[in-house]
């Protein structure tokens, strides 16, 4: 329970980080399929 927490926390931290880099990631891939 602990260990899953830590994990989400640093999944979160990492998330909140890099969501420009997601959002361009799907704009692009989006683009590719269109």
């Amino acid at each position: 329970m602990c260990g899953l927490t830590k994990e989400a926390e640093q999944l979160w931290e990492y998330v909140s980080n890099h969501w420009q880099d997601f959002i361009l990631l799907i704009v692009k891939t989006k683009t590719m399929v269109v």
